[in-house]
């Protein structure tokens, strides 16, 4: 059967209910699921094959070579994620690049100029899921 890692980490499955699955390998995930079912079934043979991953995600749009959506997996900050869009296009406004995050229900524009980015770090910050980065 196929089943998706609910936001919670956990899998529901017959017989065993809720199974943590979140931070688990395929093959522990298959070893706690064979342990469980041994309860109900004599010897059972159980494989875990992942077919997707689902990691949160960032938007970059605008004028970099290779605007979308991009998995968010670890610290990103927004310099290294224009290096993963390919950089600015030559139509860019570097020193008007916004980051726009969902907080409290409200969204929040954060202004980022690229050249302050290079020289002092400023502006340069850590994204987090759902981030859009807009360069104008």
């Amino acid at each position: 059967m196929d089943l998706v890692v609910r936001p919670d980490g956990k899998i529901s499955m017959p017989l065993l209910q809720d199974v943590p699955a979140e931070g688990l390998t395929a093959a522990e995930l298959a070893a706690n699921i064979q342990d469980k079912l041994s309860a109900f079934i004599v010897n059972p043979e159980v494989t875990v094959i992942v077919l997707e991953v689902n990691a949160p995600k960032y938007y970059m749009i605008g004028y970099v070579a290779r605007p979308g959506t991009y998995p968010l997996r670890g610290d990103i900050s927004v310099l290294q994620a224009l290096a993963l869009a390919g950089g600015l296009t030559q139509f860019a406004s570097p020193r008007s690049i916004k980051l726009i995050r969902a907080t409290r229900g409200k969204q929040e524009v954060r202004k980022i100029n690229y050249y302050n980015i290079i020289d002092s770090g400023e502006g340069n910050y850590l994204l987090k899921p759902g981030d859009t980065i807009v360069v104008p």
